[in-house]
């Protein structure tokens, strides 16, 4: 005969078997983190966030400076063999995020400090003679800041430099009436040492035609040669924000601009006739409303054959946002 059971017996029993299930149910909660993927997930958000910041101009970051962190890479590695699991992965991951992230912020931001040893240095190059007629300047410069600008002397280019682990190297000579000149930022470290962020400022004359090229990597480029007879500029940079402003010495300028992930804001005189080229994928631009587009992404000034001071402009971007501006 079976022997029945009393409802209130059977909720005990099951009472006390279900308290007994939860501590298991929250080892097994745990024991699915993962602590290789928080740490590279975390991190990746983190970096992610200061690249947006940085697009976006409300932080100015120095991404050079994450190659001394190198050794970071070995910590990972460390990490990801041990292949930690649970409790102990969650505290270890979360340290470990925090840590990486602060010291590249700390490196981006200059916190850190930096190797090797500060200086600060002038210059002078390209004294022209009475047979020179004009001048051909290129620039090449690292992980920085270029500003450039004009001055009344006679000499084609002046400046300052400062920076850590760097110096300048400049290369003049002249053929037949034209003066070349070469300025280039070279690093003291090898690059895993880090350091080799440079601030230059270059100045040229006003009283010769320039051809302006700037070869620019990780650079942030502000130029006004509004005073300069420009015949020329050329701009090939890679993750940069790039400020140009073009004056009306020169009949007709030419200018090209090739980026990678950048932001190019280009001013131009109201009165010049501007025929514009764009090409690549843009993720914005802004052009003025007298601007009228043709064929294969080109813009014209309505009357540009009319004016005495032409700009023509050649750009060629990827990920990034243009703007021109009439001034």
């Amino acid at each position: 005969m079976a022997k029945e059971v009393n409802t209130a017996d059977a909720v005990a029993i099951e009472e006390p078997a279900q308290k007994a299930a939860k501590p298991a149910a929250t080892v097994k909660a745990y024991a699915g983190w993962n602590g290789t993927k928080i740490i590279w997930g975390l991190t990746l958000v983190v970096l992610g966030v200061l690249l947006l910041l940085e697009s976006l101009g409300v932080v100015n970051l120095d991404f050079a400076a994450l190659w001394r962190l190198w050794p970071l890479l070995i910590v990972l590695m460390g990490l990801s063999v041990l292949a930690l699991r649970g409790w102990v992965a969650l505290v270890i991951s979360i340290i470990a995020t925090v840590g990486i992230v602060g010291l590249a912020v700390l490196a981006m931001t200059g916190t850190l400090g930096s190797t090797g040893q500060y200086r600060s240095e002038t210059f002078k190059v390209g004294q022209s003679s009475g047979e020179v007629q004009e001048a051909e300047v290129r620039i090449k410069a690292g992980a920085g800041s270029l500003g450039i600008a004009s001055h009344d002397e006679a000499t084609v280019a002046t400046g300052t430099i400062d920076g850590n682990s760097v110096h300048l190297k400049q290369d003049v000579a002249v053929f037949g009436n034209v003066q070349r000149v070469e300025l280039s930022t070279d690093r003291d470290t090898q690059w895993w040492q880090g350091g080799g962020r440079s601030d230059l400022s270059v100045r040229l004359t006003k009283k010769l035609p320039v051809a302006l090229s700037i070869d620019a990597g990780a650079t942030d480029l502000n130029a006004d040669l509004t005073d300069v007879i420009t015949r020329s500029v050329n701009i090939d940079s890679g993750a940069s924000k790039v400020w140009l402003k073009l004056g009306e010495k020169q009949a007709t300028s030419t200018v090209s601009i090739s980026t990678g992930a950048s932001s190019v804001e280009l001013l131009v005189p109201q009165n010049s006739g501007v025929q514009l080229r764009l090409d690549g994928g843009l993720s914005s631009r802004q052009l003025p409303d007298d601007l009228v587009k043709g064929d294969n992404n080109t813009y014209q000034s309505p009357d540009y054959d009319k004016k005495e001071r032409k700009i023509i402009i050649d750009i060629d971007m990827g990920v990034s946002s243009f703007r021109l501006v009439r001034y």
